[in-house]
């Protein structure tokens, strides 16, 4: 059999029983065979949990409906966790966020100094490089700007360059009206006689 006594608590601290208001939906972005698996096989060998064998031999499982594989919108398999797998892991999630926060809770208390030291040392570290991004980033902004609105007026121009020069190609293209050469005098015989326009007398034809 088993014994517990001489594991060391910050194992025992991850596979901790958890109530349901402590329980998390995510799971550690970690691969399920590669990295979780393992990882319950270790801790059912410490007698810490109880993990089935089947969990851990098909940690993935196909999803079905009314017995009939599915699949998702792309065309692939779609699979799920095994509900054991999927406690475990989130069991050890839920674990080591709240052994963090009870190491921050216990710096504040007992290193109380020295937990202060190292904001107020991070702060001030920190500004400088604040500020600097800040004025990067004003800079980066005024700049794209200018940039929008430059391209804005130059799209403008040649908007205004097309339809002038749409307004000269319509211009080319209709028929220049030519004004119409006046009719020459036409003469009218009449019995034998031309009609013709008289020419004014001059000085000469009186004399």
């Amino acid at each position: 059999m088993t014994t517990t006594d001489n594991i060391p608590a910050a194992f025992r601290a991850l596979v901790r029983p958890m109530t349901k208001t402590q329980g998390g939906k995510k799971i550690l972005t970690q691969d399920v065979e590669t990295f979780w698996v393992p990882k319950m096989h270790a801790y059912n060998a410490m007698g810490l949990t109880n993990v089935s064998d089947e969990a851990r031999g098909a940690p993935i499982l196909v999803n079905r409906k009314d017995g009939e594989v599915q699949f998702t919108s792309s065309g692939r398999v779609s699979t799920k966790l095994h509900p054991e797998v999927r406690e475990f892991g989130n069991m050890v999630l839920t674990n080591t966020l709240a052994a963090l926060t009870e190491a921050e809770e216990f710096a504040r208390t007992r290193y109380k100094e020295q937990f202060n030291v190292q904001m107020v040392r991070a702060m001030l570290a920190g500004q400088p490089i604040k500020d600097k991004d800040a004025q990067d980033v004003a800079v980066a902004e005024a700049e794209r700007l200018l940039a929008i609105a430059k391209a804005q007026r130059d799209d403008e121009t040649k908007a205004q360059e097309e339809m002038v020069a749409q307004a000269k190609a319509e211009k080319a293209s209709k028929p220049s009206r030519q004004r119409k050469p006046k009719a020459e005098p036409v003469a009218v015989a009449t019995n034998g006689h031309t009609d013709m326009p008289m020419p004014t007398p001059t000085e000469e034809t009186t004399a």
